[in-house]
């Protein structure tokens, strides 16, 4: 996982979890390998971070090890 310490440099950012295991759908099995999420404190702060250098340096790193490809979902969420 080269593409965390990159990644853990970005401003902002709170929290840093990777999926363990197969990454699977309902349906079966998924192309991707591996989920990661990333929090930050707000949407504000997910643009800033990602328009920052080590955003950008995280964005042009994926396609190093990021096979099947890249989802990026950007939401708001609560705990309940």
């Amino acid at each position: 996982m080269i593409q965390v310490p990159l990644a853990k440099k970005m401003p902002g950012l709170r929290r840093y979890e990777v999926s363990t295991g197969q990454v699977s759908t309902p349906q079966g099995d998924s192309p991707y390998h591996l989920a990661a999420i990333l929090s930050f404190e707000s949407m504000a702060a997910i643009r800033e971070a990602l328009n920052s250098s080590e955003g950008k340096a995280t964005a042009a790193d994926l396609a190093n090890y990021a096979q099947a490809g890249v989802e990026l979902l950007v939401f708001d969420s609560r705990d309940l």
